[in-house]
């Protein structure tokens, strides 16, 4: 956990899955937490390269699997801010209630990922390294970025509406810029579900280490 939460948002998703077993792990969830530590011991080269050259301003990356967990169907949230280079600030996260829609769970996720941006964008401001603009938000959902361009519909639940109207309000007021970005280039993929192969090299090349 200590290494998740400080150095390697690699193992983020991982982590956050064998973490749900910890009051009652069996013998599965130890082989899992096994193969974590072997990865760790295989990676212990690994590093987060910083460059003064490279993205100054901050990137937002949100994202979220619908209905991911195979028990009781609830979804997870990720989200990694980008900074000259390498992620400063990460998070993957069981949602607390069940989404209707890939859409809703889009929704959820942003409200932790602009959170975490505003923060950010306070810190980055008290030692001068923020510029005027907004922060590029990036999701791969169209509908969740149509839906704060175009307005919710009366029928969507309570609980999504104060998600909506708080991220709107960001997007209002020139906090957040929401673009679409595919899938395929979505940094926080890998926090929201396993990635195997091809994908998940990219995923770690994406964060930044060497």
């Amino acid at each position: 956990m200590h290494a998740m939460v400080w150095t390697c948002p690699d193992i983020a998703h991982a982590v956050g899955m064998v973490s749900r077993h910890a009051a009652a792990p069996g013998q599965a969830h130890m082989t899992a937490v096994k193969r974590i530590f072997r990865y760790l011991q295989g990676t212990s080269d690994y590093k987060l390269i910083y460059r003064w050259d490279k993205a100054r301003e901050l990137v937002v990356y949100s994202d979220s699997d619908w209905a991911g967990d195979k028990m009781d169907r609830k979804s997870t949230s990720g989200f990694v801010a980008m900074l000259n280079g390498g992620p400063v600030v990460w998070g993957s996260k069981k949602q607390a209630s069940t989404s209707l829609s890939s859409t809703e769970a889009e929704f959820i996720a942003l409200m932790s990922a602009t959170q975490e941006l505003i923060w950010l964008r306070g810190l980055l401001s008290s030692i001068n390294h923020l510029s005027c603009t907004a922060t590029s938000l990036l999701i791969d959902n169209q509908g969740a970025i149509s839906l704060i361009k175009n307005g919710l519909s009366s029928k969507h639940s309570k609980h999504i509406k104060l998600h909506y109207y708080f991220i709107c309000e960001k997007f209002t007021d020139e906090t957040i810029a929401t673009k679409y970005i595919s899938t395929d280039e979505q940094l926080a993929n890998g926090l929201t579900k396993a990635l195997a192969g091809i994908k998940y090299k990219k995923f770690v090349k994406g964060l930044g280490f060497a």
